[in-house]
């Protein structure tokens, strides 16, 4: 079966639409905790501009992982593990704009993995706070 090239562009929009709206933070479960009290952490940030970055709990505990240069991968860091969700806060440093990233449920030893889009002014992941 021959597929016309107005399917195939088709599809390749639908798949696009998916890849943009993926979700940013991935967790890797190993599968024995490397740390029993802690979470590891990664940076990957895509945005053109430098941005500080915190992870928080939900009670308000707030561990700062640092400044993230732009298009560049940064960590890993190490934060305790607490029997709370997880959220991500980002200050865009040049722009003006801090945002807070969907929380996450997160295990001891966890790995995860916070990539900061370039567009995250609309992502479906991160809200912008004031």
């Amino acid at each position: 079966m021959l597929l016309s090239s107005n399917t195939i562009a088709v599809a390749l929009v639908i798949v696009g639409a998916a890849c943009a709206r993926s979700n940013p933070i991935t967790i890797a479960h190993p599968p024995t905790p490397l740390q029993r009290d802690s979470i590891i952490i990664t940076v990957i940030n895509d945005h053109f501009y430098e941005a500080r970055v915190h992870a928080v709990y939900n009670q308000g505990l707030r561990y700062p992982l640092g400044v993230m240069g732009m298009k560049r991968e940064s960590g890993p860091f190490t934060i305790p593990w607490h029997i709370e969700e997880l959220a991500f806060e980002v200050d865009m440093i040049t722009i003006a704009g801090r945002y807070v990233s969907d929380e996450i449920l997160v295990q001891p030893g966890d790995l995860v993995e916070l990539r900061i889009p370039p567009n995250i002014s609309s992502s479906a992941f991160f809200t912008a706070i004031r």
